[in-house]
């Protein structure tokens, strides 16, 4: 059985040309399955959009690159975020008013897109490591939505989907952010109202770690509240679709 740090370094060797094939959404260095049960094997670990029993000799996967084993796994992915038409604005999962501002809540732009309002996920409180200054962290998809943002955008806590308004739940406004194949992510400042760096359900906000393999983690989100899950694989890249901001 091959170490991580080798099952990694084939990936990386191998990870262009595997995303290139069609029906891949991704590819890690992760635990493999078999009969649908996790085994202690590190492989390297290839997404599709959906298993085929023909595939022509030019579009297979090998069962190993380098003599590290392949698992193909069918898994899509995909940005999260709601939207909602403005006279369609319903009641969600979790359209709570916190005060003091917190991670896993709704938070969204008051600007609408397309006759649309959007929501998703305030992620954590953080500090700006220039300004020290407190903000509020999220995607690119959440705060942005495509690439007719601004800074200066107004954030509403909650979202207008979840019965926010501007400019009475106006609570920051977007300052910088991010779409790259390596971030998707989105900062706005803090104003209005009081916050606490910790997240809902889980607690406060203790620092940054890295994923390993077997690792048990947690999230918190707007729509899906509280998650449990382990961390299957890493080192993951992905075709994820951004539409008009790919």
């Amino acid at each position: 059985m091959k170490p991580l740090r080798e099952v990694i370094s084939v990936k990386e060797n191998h990870e262009q040309e595997l995303l290139k094939l069609p029906g891949v959404t991704g590819v890690a260095a992760g635990y493999k399955y078999k009969n649908g049960k996790r085994t202690d094997e590190i492989a390297v670990c290839v997404f599709v959009q959906k298993k085929r029993q023909q595939v022509p000799d030019a579009e297979r996967i090998q069962p190993e690159l380098d003599g590290v084993s392949t698992d193909v796994i069918e898994r899509t992915f995909t940005p999260r975020t709601a939207s909602m038409k403005l006279e369609d604005a319903v009641l969600m999962v979790d359209k709570g008013k916190y005060t003091p501002l917190k991670g896993g809540i709704s938070i969204g732009p008051c600007r609408s897109v397309g006759g649309y309002v959007f929501t998703g996920t305030l992620g954590a409180i953080v500090r700006d490591n220039v300004t020290n200054n407190p903000m509020m962290l999220s995607n690119f998809h959440v705060m942005c939505i495509d690439n007719g943002w601004s800074v200066g955008d107004d954030m509403a806590q909650p979202s207008r989907v979840d019965s926010g308004s501007c400019p009475s739940d106006v609570v920051g406004s977007l300052q910088r952010a991010a779409l790259t194949n390596r971030v998707d992510g989105a900062i706005a400042s803090i104003s209005g109202r009081s916050f606490h760096c910790s997240i809902v359900d889980i607690g406060d906000v203790a620092g940054t770690n890295t994923a390993t393999l077997g690792m048990a983690v947690r999230k918190r989100g707007r729509t899906t509240s509280l998650t449990y899950g382990t961390v299957d694989s890493v080192n993951l890249s992905v075709k994820v679709p951004y539409g008009d901001s790919d």
